[in-house]
Order: structure tokens, then sequence, then C-alpha cells
């Protein structure tokens, strides 16, 4: 009778019973990466209407990653067709803008579309725009969801 162990060859290779998926440091990246596109193809969409003075209006955000995405993407798009940065103007999406250093920031700055990072800016952007008559003529933009494309308010 034999008395050496038996070795299976390809008992080692046996599938796993565990699951592989991205690492949440992955997803978050890939969110970022999609926001950071989106924000640039709007951008690209305002300029092909014409704007060139275009303003990006974000919410505070906890992730700094998303941040940086909805700044690259509008950036490199503003700075490939040699056009100015404008500063960027944070806003609470529930709380209603403080309307005159809000009104003064506008008139200064003079530009001709808000582009917001999230469509739920959009609303409080409009009836915080509607009171005042000089700007009438600005584009209130959100990204938008699907073939729909821009979510837009002009006043």
């Amino acid at each position: 009778m034999d008395s050496r162990p038996v070795v299976h060859l390809f008992s080692a290779l046996a599938p796993s019973t565990k699951t592989l998926g991205p690492s949440a440091e992955a997803v978050r990246a890939l969110a970022a990466r999609g926001r950071g596109q989106r924000i640039a193809r709007t951008t690209r969409q305002l300029l092909a209407l014409g704007h060139r003075r275009i303003m990006l209006v974000s919410g505070p955000e906890r992730d700094a990653l998303l941040t940086n995405a909805d700044l690259y993407g509008h950036c490199q798009v503003m700075l490939a067709e040699g056009l100015p940065l404008l500063p960027r103007l944070e806003l609470e999406a529930a709380i209603e803008p403080v309307w005159p250093e809000l009104a003064t920031l506008l008139d200064e700055v003079a530009p001709t579309a808000l582009l917001c990072s999230r469509d739920t800016l959009v609303a409080g952007l409009e009836a915080a725009v509607r009171r005042h008559a000089g700007l009438a003529g600005l584009v209130i933009v959100g990204p938008g969801s699907g073939a729909a494309g821009l979510v837009t308010s002009r006043h």
C-alpha cells in the first residue's frame, strides 16, 4: 500500500466564493470623471450658443474629487478656446442666494451664462435672478440628464 500523500493538482485553483468588485475609490473616481465630462459637454454647448463668459456655480461638496472634476471639465474647455476663467460661485441648493451680494458679484464679473454643476441649483438661481432687471439676458444652465441635454432658463 502506498502511504505517500496525494497532491491534487487543481485543488489550489478552485474558484473563490468571494466576488470581486470595484473599490469604493474606483467608483468615486468614475463618478467624478463622468461628472467632469458632463460639465465639459455643457460648457461646449454654451460656447456653441455664443457664450464667452461662463461662470461655474456649484454647491458645497464634501468630496473634493467631485469639485475638482467639475472645475477641470469646465476649465479645460474654456482654456482650450482661449477664454477667461471666471471665479467659481458656491451656493447651497436649499438656501436662497443672498441677493445683494450675489447681484453685486454678477454685475462685477458680468457672465453671460451660469453653469450649475447640479440641476437642483438652477431653480434657486432663477428665483434670485428674476429680481434684477439688469440680469435679464443671463442664461442659467444645469448639466441635465439623458438625451434632453440642457436644463436652461433664460431671463
